[in-house]
């Protein structure tokens, strides 16, 4: 929570006193900041009657999502769920093709060519005819696209949120366009 709310109001941001919101944060050294969480609206805590934080708890992504979008009120694309998913192949680490599928069917292969650093940069069909060429700038803002890719795993195999244009890299989200890396500890701003 102190990442988002430095984030949200900037790096000198303190929380005002404590005001005793989650029965389990009384005399906890972050009790001001869960606090200023809950009353600006970013959580409600993991239980009710009483009302804790649960400050040991883990926190998985798709809540680490909420708290983002809580924070900075980021506009939620229209989506309905179709019943599709992609079901991705691998050469060891390194992502080579997808499928989509649906029900019980599978499209054909669509596969993934990668630069140097892993980053997909074309893609092809089944009969190795092209479909779509990404070539990206030294931190991973897209310079030159062509069709339509169909996966979100881009810049260094990394998936890009385009709903907010960050990058994620699984502790860290970056801002390709402007070189900032918002993690867990700090928030680093880089300078050429």
């Amino acid at each position: 929570m102190i990442l988002l709310l430095k984030a949200k109001h900037g790096a000198i941001y303190s929380p005002p006193a404590a005001t005793h919101q989650f029965a389990d944060m009384a005399g906890n050294w972050a009790e001001a900041w869960a606090d200023a969480a809950y009353l600006q609206g970013i959580t409600s805590g993991c239980s009710t009657n009483p009302r804790n934080f649960c400050p040991n708890s883990y926190v998985a992504k798709d809540m680490t999502a909420v708290f983002l979008n809580n924070t900075f009120q980021i506009p939620s694309p229209a989506y309905t769920y179709s019943g599709k998913w992609h079901k991705y192949y691998f050469a060891g680490s390194q992502r080579i093709a997808m499928r989509t599928c649906s029900s019980t069917t599978c499209t054909a292969p669509t596969y993934f060519l990668s630069d140097h650093l892993g980053s997909t940069s074309v893609t092809t069909n089944s009969s190795g005819a092209l479909v779509s060429e990404l070539r990206y700038k030294a931190w991973g803002e897209t310079r030159y696209s062509s069709g339509t890719t169909s996966t979100s795993y881009r810049y260094t195999g990394q998936r890009e949120e385009a709903s907010f244009g960050l990058y994620f890299y699984n502790a860290r989200w970056v801002d390709p366009g402007k070189v900032m890396i918002h993690g867990c500890n700090t928030l680093v701003f880089f300078r050429f």
